[in-house]
């Protein structure tokens, strides 16, 4: 889920919607966080960097960058900080990316999340959201496509209402 928000993030991002890739990335941040994953988090603030780069903050996209390039996370993921490197450093003042990448390379999760996710906080969305994985599969041998899609519709339905939990603790006593 994150991979996919991150994603949504930087396509957001990269089409101009930047209040959309803004409310992408904080939603995989809260999840990564939840999570504790520092890869993953890393992953999620390369996409950040970007956001930042494109709002004319670059001293903190190096910082965030310095902060991600510790974790080795996903492969495509250093590519991608790899081409915003080098245009976040031609556009810093000489010594500012040496600067920006050891303050980064400082800091902790924690510190990170607290510095780059603080309006996150402020618009109290720092709540992580609870989310259920579920799996389910079919034999397709026995069972249509359509059908079984049409069941997991009505499933996921019925999960997100809370269908049945008010009747079942009731019966709980």
């Amino acid at each position: 889920m994150v991979e996919t928000l991150t994603m949504s993030g930087r396509i957001a991002c990269a089409t101009g919607r930047i209040q959309d890739a803004k409310e992408f990335y904080h939603e995989a941040l809260a999840i990564a966080v939840n999570i504790q994953s520092e890869p993953v988090v890393a992953y999620v603030f390369i996409g950040l960097a970007e956001l930042l780069r494109r709002e004319g903050k670059e001293l903190q996209a190096a910082e965030m960058l310095a902060f991600a390039s510790r974790y080795s996370g996903f492969p495509d993921a250093r590519a991608e900080a790899a081409r915003l490197r080098r245009e976040i450093e031609a556009s810093l003042q000489p010594g500012a990316w040496n600067s920006a990448q050891e303050t980064g390379r400082r800091l902790h999760l924690e510190q990170v999340v607290e510095r780059f996710g603080a309006d996150v906080r402020r618009r109290g969305s720092h709540e992580i959201p609870e989310y259920l994985s579920l799996s389910v599969s079919f034999d397709y041998d026995l069972v249509d496509g359509a059908p079984a899609a049409r069941f997991v519709q009505r499933l996921k339905e019925l999960v997100e209402s809370g269908y049945g939990i008010e009747q079942a603790a009731e019966e709980r006593g």
